[in-house]
């Protein structure tokens, strides 16, 4: 995931951009999962120590 977005962040032509997004458009149900699983984490944090981290 890393490596897509450097290419992401370097790539300039037109048509290359459109076979990163392909890229993307795969990966992108694994960042949600890892989003989902952070939110999780720190919702059962706050639940534990009854506040929020800082």
């Amino acid at each position: 995931m890393k490596d897509l977005r450097n290419q992401i962040a370097h790539e300039y032509e037109e048509e290359a951009l459109a076979e990163l997004f392909d890229e993307v458009l795969l990966l992108a149900p694994e960042l949600v999962e890892m989003l989902e699983r952070a939110a999780s984490y720190l919702t059962h944090l706050i639940d534990y120590t009854g506040s929020q981290p800082q």
